[in-house]
C-alpha cells in the first residue's frame, strides 16, 4: 500500500500498519494453529518495507523494493485467501488467479524498467484479482451452515479490510491517471483519500484481531 510522499500522510500510514501488525502479534494465539498464521509476517513486512523505502534507501533506488513488495503482498494475500477456502473448485480458481497475478507482473516488468518505474498496472490488476478472490471467500462463507456467528470470524474482518483497500485502489489509480485536472489540489485530495482508505482498511483488520474468536482448526490447502 504505497505512499511515497515524505510527509505526515506517510507517518499516518506507517502508524496504522504497525498497529495492525501489533494486534496480529498480540492475538496470534487466536489463529496460530491455522493457515492464517502466515498473515503475521506479511503484516510486519508491509510497514518494514514502507520504513525502509521512505527513510533509509534513496528515492532513486527504492523502485525495485516497492515492485518486489507489490508482488509479495499480492501473491501472499491470494495464497492466504486460497488457504481459507474449502471447496476444490474455488481453490482451483484461486490457483489460476495467482498465476494470472504473477504473469501480470512479469509482463509489466517487461514493458517498463522495474529499477526506475513502478509496476502500478500489474498491482492494480492484482487488486482486482484479490477482490474477486475475496468475493469467492464471502460467498463460500455464506454457504457454511456450521458458522453460527460469522461476525466473530477473524478472517471475515480481515477480508473486509482487504476489500476496502483493493476495491478503492483501482478507482483512485484510474482517477489519477485519466482525470487529469492539472491541479495540485486535485492530486493532494486523491492522496488524502488514499490515506483515508488505508486507515479504514487497517482499522478494520485491527478490530478483526480484537473482536474475532479463537480459530480452533486449520483449513488445509
Amino acid at each position: 500500500m504505497l505512499i511515497v510522499a515524505m510527509n505526515y500522510l506517510t507517518y499516518i500510514v506507517i502508524s496504522v500498519e504497525i498497529i495492525a501488525a501489533l494486534a496480529a502479534t498480540f492475538y496470534f494465539y487466536k489463529y496460530k494453529n491455522t493457515t492464517l498464521k502466515w498473515l503475521l509476517p506479511l503484516l510486519w513486512y508491509i510497514p518494514a518495507n514502507e520504513i525502509f523505502c521512505n527513510f533509509i534507501v534513496s528515492r532513486s533506488f527504492f523502485y525495485p523494493f516497492y515492485n518486489l513488495y507489490d508482488i509479495i503482498v499480492s501473491v501472499s494475500i491470494l495464497l492466504i485467501i486460497k488457504s481459507q477456502l474449502r471447496t476444490r473448485v474455488r481453490k482451483k480458481i484461486l490457483r489460476y488467479l495467482i498465476i494470472a497475478c504473477l504473469i501480470s507482473f512479469i509482463i509489466n516488468m517487461l514493458l517498463i524498467n522495474p529499477l526506475k518505474e513502478f509496476t502500478t498496472g500489474a498491482f492494480t490488476f492484482s487488486a482486482c484479482l484479490i477482490v474477486v478472490a475475496l468475493l469467492y471467500y464471502l460467498i463460500e462463507l455464506l454457504k457454511i451452515d456450521e458458522i453460527l456467528n460469522p461476525s466473530h470470524n477473524i478472517f471475515l474482518w480481515i477480508s473486509a479490510g482487504f476489500l476496502i483497500f483493493h476495491i478503492s485502489y483501482p478507482i483512485l489509480y484510474f482517477s489519477r491517471r485519466f482525470l487529469n485536472a492539472g491541479s495540485l489540489a486535485f492530486y493532494n485530495s486523491l492522496d488524502k483519500l488514499h490515506v483515508t482508505v488505508v486507515v479504514l482498511s487497517y482499522k478494520t483488520i485491527t478490530f478483526g484481531f480484537f473482536w474475532g474468536k479463537k480459530m480452533e482448526s486449520a483449513i488445509t490447502n
